[in-house]
C-alpha cells in the first residue's frame, strides 16, 4: 500500500486494509484550546499514523530505522545527493546540528509538493534514512 492513498482520508475507512495496533490517544499535555491528536502504528513500529480529532490522518511517520522498506524508491540507504536527483532542490533542508538539551540531530530535507509534504530525516552518525514523514499541506 502507498502511504499517500490514505493521507487526508477518514481512518475508520482505510483500517482494515492493514495491520494495526487501533487508535490510541497522544499522552501530551493539552494547552487551553488544543484538541487531543491520536494515533495509529504498525505492530513492528515501521510506521504511525497520526489522526486529528475527527479521525483524519494528517501526518504519516515512516520509520525506515524499524524495518520500512522504502517510500517512492527512497531507502534507508539513499544519500542526501541522491534524494535531490530523484526529487530537485528541496524548499528547505538542515545540516546535521546540535540543539542544547537535546543533542545532535541529522541533516534533512523538506519537499512541499501540492498534495503533501515529504520530510526526510537523516542519522546523524551514518547519514542514512532514519525516518520520512508525509503531512497534508498548510
Amino acid at each position: 500500500m502507498n502511504p499517500l492513498d490514505v493521507l487526508g482520508k477518514k481512518f475508520n475507512e482505510v483500517e482494515g486494509a492493514f495491520s494495526n495496533t487501533g487508535v490510541l490517544e497522544v499522552y501530551d499535555v493539552l494547552e487551553e484550546g488544543d484538541d487531543q491528536e491520536y494515533y495509529v502504528s504498525a505492530p513492528d513500529d515501521s510506521w504511525q499514523l497520526l489522526l486529528d480529532p475527527d479521525n483524519t490522518i494528517k501526518t504519516i511517520f515512516l520509520f525506515l530505522g524499524n524495518g520500512y522498506n522504502n517510500f517512492n524508491s527512497i531507502t534507508s540507504s539513499t544519500t542526501p545527493s541522491e534524494i535531490v536527483k530523484m526529487h530537485g532542490e528541496p524548499s528547505s533542508k538542515g545540516k546535521t546540528h546540535e540543539i542544547p538539551l537535546i543533542g545532535k540531530v541529522g541533516a534533512w530535507e523538506r519537499y512541499e509538493f501540492s498534495e503533501y509534504v515529504l520530510h526526510i530525516e537523516h542519522s546523524m552518525v551514518k547519514g542514512t534514512v532514519e525516518k520520512i514523514t508525509l503531512m497534508l499541506p498548510s
